[in-house]
């Protein structure tokens, strides 16, 4: 087991370009078809298909706000459920670590000094799973602090919903209230 971490570092820090080609195909691969619906849009109507995102997004988020503005219970299932991914992505990365390390020190008596690429690879994944928990972190505090602006953010995203749907009349696409989500 020792020397399935020591290969699985050294490749990740020894072969950066393949590493990222790697994550890039992981990433394409599960957004593929966002992606193809992307690029499947003639460029005349790509500013139309970036007015409908931004619509969709302002209503969803009024939508959400409406939601837990009214109910404190369901306001605690999405915080719990923050938290709960949050506290996942820092026990999955304790445990990848821990493991790590025990692989590296359980194969030798007396315990040796772990490997640089070991040490290297243990704190870019401590890095990542640190910027993916603030994110997390951040996205939560944001919307905590939309909800607790209720009345003056509803009023600006209306005011946002309005200033979209006038473009669109000015273009001339027809506006569905309800978007598919």
């Amino acid at each position: 087991m020792h020397h399935f971490f020591d290969w699985t570092f050294h490749w990740l820090i020894g072969h950066p370009y393949q590493t990222g080609f790697y994550i890039l195909t992981i990433l394409v691969s599960v957004f593929s078809s966002d992606i193809r619906t992307f690029l499947s849009i003639p460029p005349q109507k790509l500013n139309i298909w970036i007015l409908k995102t931004r619509w969709k997004s302002a209503h969803k988020t009024l939508l959400h706000l409406n939601l837990y503005h009214a109910d404190t219970y369901q306001l605690f299932l999405y915080v719990s459920q923050q938290f709960a991914i949050i506290f996942g992505l820092t026990f999955c990365v304790l445990c990848f670590a821990g493991m790590g390390s025990l692989a590296n020190f359980s194969a030798h008596l007396p315990p040796p000094q772990p490997p640089r690429s070991a040490m290297r690879a243990l704190l870019l994944v401590f890095m990542y799973s640190f910027i993916l928990v603030n994110i997390r972190l951040l996205s939560l505090v944001l919307f905590l602090q939309k909800l607790a602006n209720y009345d003056q953010y509803v009023g600006i995203l209306n005011r946002r919903m309005e200033h979209l749907k006038a473009h669109f009349n000015r273009v001339g696409v027809v506006l569905v209230d309800s978007p598919e989500e």
